[in-house]
């Protein structure tokens, strides 16, 4: 087993994460869209788009978007997410002061 560190600089913290190489892709998205569906205020809503496993961190990581209801029953939009599928799943809109694109472009 393989220790990987990420530093998500835009959201000041380090983040620790074990990684097990060798998952397949699609085990990988399906991790990563449970990951994301916990975030969610009306998890059962949510619609995944565009997503593709990316290495560019240098770990496995899913990068992509997601829609779902907010709290008045509407759609909220579409906004990107990436997670490693475990315990590290980050959302557009949590990550503040202009940080996004900084995450997008290092990770996808």
């Amino acid at each position: 087993m393989t220790l990987v560190v990420l530093t998500l600089s835009a959201c000041g913290d380090d983040d620790q994460i074990e990684y097990s190489g060798g998952r397949s892709d699609l085990s990988i998205k399906t991790d990563a869209q449970v990951s994301v569906r916990a975030k969610l205020r009306d998890p059962d809503s949510a619609v995944f788009s565009n997503l593709r496993v990316s290495t560019k961190g240098g770990a496995d990581v899913v990068c992509g978007e997601v829609n779902s209801r907010n709290g008045l029953g509407g759609m909220s939009g579409k906004q990107q997410f990436v997670s490693n599928g475990y315990n590290l799943s980050f959302l557009e809109e949590e990550v503040i002061d202009g940080g996004w694109t900084d995450v997008w472009q290092r990770f996808c």
